[in-house]
């Protein structure tokens, strides 16, 4: 067969960008788009070495395979000359060189690599039992989100029920307090409901629902007491969850002394009774809540509906709607979606969140260095003075510069109430006491801070 004499033209000389990879080589596809057929490509091996689109050495065999996957990368192109485009259909079995090639378009292109009947029927087996277990586990999944918005629905059927609890604390310095400063009051890692055997902990420690509430007295009474030398008369409460121990393991569920709904009503009842009494003390009562991970409804950690689908979402409600029904002095604020809560403390702005969302060391000193690493993105978006947190069971503070004018954000890191317990003992060999900070701050800094030994409270 004659070559055109015009075929050097239509090649074209490769140039240093010009693609000429396998499959992707624009000399063979200038052929392709002059040519009817795929077949008549196959003549100029040759001329395409010498342009510069294939290496020297290249085999028929290997340039009539570069010509097909070429071929199959064009076939949904239309060419910009209006040239033909390759056909649809292609045969393998072309010759591989002849003078006068048949221009045969029929036939499919057979794929190299091709399944036996047995490995398909096997194939087809296998993804029918990958379906079967998939269906499996999401009836699982929705049994248990269905069993969970069940007790959700009747816990909160229940908690319009509650009535607060008439608390019988000893109020040191009583009178109401008056000056400038702002009372800081932050609660984390109560898990209400646990039990914490003494010789678990070699004496250290011993925990049950009744003990959980005299040290949340002992707590308010010393805030208090603490409150009065500076004469706050504004209180900021900070419920930074993990409020009940919950049912999120089954040695939880097995050990706790009360079912998650019963430890919602008690810690209803409980909360509600404390900060209407301490409203008659203070100027104006702020409570900001943010939800933790041991009081989730459900075994595993969601990002949606984090807050809504947690049962200290109903503790919170709760208490809302009673001390809007007998208070004129406390406001209630949570999040319905978001993991953290930005608030006002004074002039200053203040991020709450449980603690969970940091991973890291579980030593104090590990784990203000993970939070620190990873919480400056956040800081940044949020322009915080202050962030807290609660989740680690161990006291810490840090800095980090997130702000723009300069300054640092304080970061800290709240104490547990329940103190050591089985897994703190036993799987990381920590006794972290049982106490909570206070904080005194006159609205633009902070100006003191204390933390409250609760680990004498074991009866």
């Amino acid at each position: 067969m004659k070559k055109p004499s015009t075929i050097l033209a239509i090649i074209g000389k490769a140039g240093r960008k010009s693609p000429k990879s396998f499959g992707k080589n624009e000399g063979i596809q200038n052929l392709l788009k002059h040519f009817d057929t795929v077949a008549k490509v196959f003549a100029y091996r040759q001329e395409l070495i010498d342009m510069g689109w294939l290496p020297k050495g290249t085999t028929q065999e290997d340039f009539q395979n570069d010509v097909y996957a070429n071929c199959y990368h064009m076939k949904s192109k239309v060419s910009e000359e209006g040239t033909v485009v390759p056909p649809k259909t292609i045969d393998r079995n072309a010759p591989k060189f002849e003078e006068d090639e048949p221009d045969t378009t029929k036939g499919l292109y057979e794929p190299k690599f091709a399944y036996t009947e047995e490995e398909e029927v096997g194939a087809a087996d296998y993804y029918k039992r990958e379906m079967l277990k998939a269906e499996k586990k999401i009836r699982k999944l929705q049994t248990e989100a269905f069993i969970g918005k069940e007790k959700v629905n009747r816990m909160a059927e229940a908690a319009a029920e509650v009535k607060p609890a008439i608390v019988k604390m000893n109020m040191v310095n009583s009178g109401k307090c008056t000056g400038k400063y702002h009372n800081v009051l932050p609660i984390s890692d109560l898990h209400f409901g646990e039990v914490v055997q003494p010789n678990v902990t070699f004496g250290y420690n011993k925990y049950n629902p009744e003990i959980a509430i005299h040290r949340l007295e002992k707590l308010f009474e010393e805030n208090y007491r603490f409150a009065t030398l500076y004469g706050c008369d504004e209180l900021h409460i900070l419920l930074l969850g993990d409020l009940i121990s919950g049912e999120i393991h089954d040695e939880l569920r097995e050990t706790n002394a009360y079912t998650a709904a019963k430890c919602v009503s008690v810690l209803n009842s409980v909360l509600t009774g404390i900060i209407i009494k301490y409203a008659q003390l203070y100027k104006r009562v702020k409570v900001s809540c943010v939800v933790g991970n041991h009081s989730r409804t459900g075994k595993k950690l969601q990002s949606k509906n984090r807050s809504q689908d947690n049962y200290e979402h109903i503790i919170y409600s709760t208490i809302k709607d009673r001390c809007a029904a007998e208070t004129t002095n406390v406001d209630v604020e949570f999040d319905d979606e978001a993991a953290c809560l930005i608030t006002t403390v004074g002039n200053q702005t203040w991020m709450l969140e449980h603690g969970d969302r940091y991973k890291g060391s579980t030593a104090a000193a590990g784990a203000i260095n993970t939070v620190l690493r990873q919480i400056g993105n956040d800081l940044r978006r949020n322009h915080a003075d202050v962030a807290i947190m609660g989740h680690w069971h161990t006291g810490a503070e840090g800095a980090v510069d997130a702000r723009e004018d300069g300054r640092m954000t304080k970061v800290y890191i709240n104490p547990s109430i329940v103190g050591p317990d089985d897994f703190a003992t036993t799987v990381l060999h920590a006794y972290y006491p049982a106490e909570s900070n206070i904080f005194i701050t006159d609205g633009n800094d902070i100006v003191a801070k204390v933390a409250i030994d609760l680990s004498t409270v074991q009866e």
